[in-house]
């Protein structure tokens, strides 16, 4: 399995619309694309403008001839119509001759993830309630030599105890292609209550204790100092936890 994630910044003007746009322009497309098994955009919970474009295919190979297809990049075209201005502008001549400056849409960014391991206790459908669901995405960057005892510890601790955890509905070990070492714990709750339950249980910190050791060194530097300074918080750099709401979402298999 792999996945690929399409991440755009939206206008905050065309917000209301996105699911309608992403319904129409995306969804209709790729339902007819070989190997595409599931699309969903997901939007940040804490900053609504940040929108994620979440495809699953049977093989990386089938997403990247998608990606150099015609329809793809003009599928692309038309949504950077609804992309937010970014902090670059570039320089043009008007039709009179004259210098212009013009604000520059910010690019869709494209990340390419295999799946390692999966878990489901039910399939991705409108029917159980798709639209509801709450996307937490846990980012970890792991020491080069600690990979193969990250994923060892991943499947046979972390993984059974999500699939225990009452409102957890899928869990995907996910791998970067572009960055090295850097691993995606993802998973799909049945509302954002049950994610921030699980969080404030202390259960996450738990099973964070069991891979501790698999992450970078300047991870474990910051977690020994703040022990001993009695905090708990955790560099960017290392690892980042992400909300997302499933706003739209269809199933192709």
């Amino acid at each position: 399995m792999f996945m690929r994630f399409v991440q755009i910044r939206v206008d905050q003007k065309y917000i209301s619309d996105i699911e309608r746009i992403y319904e129409e322009k995306v969804l209709s497309q790729l339902q007819d694309i070989p190997g595409c098994v599931f699309a969903g955009l997901i939007q940040s919970a804490p900053d609504p403008q940040d929108f994620i474009s979440l495809t699953m295919w049977t093989d990386p190979k089938k997403a990247q001839e998608y990606e150099n297809t015609g329809p793809y990049k003009q599928i692309m075209e038309e949504v950077s119509n609804y992309l937010a201005e970014g902090s670059e502008y570039k320089i043009q001549l008007s039709k009179d001759l004259e210098l212009e400056y013009a604000p520059v849409h910010e690019e869709p960014e494209v990340k390419q993830l295999s799946v390692t391991a999966q878990a489901n206790k039910q399939q991705w459908s409108e029917e159980q309630g798709i639209k509801e669901m709450h996307i937490r995405i846990v980012s970890l960057s792991i020491a080069k030599d600690k990979l193969k005892e990250f994923r060892r510890l991943y499947i046979k601790e972390i993984m059974p105890a999500l699939k225990e955890t009452k409102g957890c509905r899928h869990v995907f070990l996910t791998e970067s292609q572009q960055t090295e070492n850097q691993v995606l714990s993802i998973t799909a709750w049945e509302s954002a209550w049950h994610a921030e339950k699980y969080e404030k249980s202390g259960q996450f910190n738990k099973l964070l204790d069991k891979i501790s050791h698999t992450m970078s060194d300047l991870y474990k530097y910051k977690m020994a100092f703040e022990q001993k300074e009695g905090r708990h918080s955790i560099s960017k750099d290392d690892m980042t936890v992400s909300h997302y709401e499933m706003i739209s979402g269809k199933s192709f298999d």
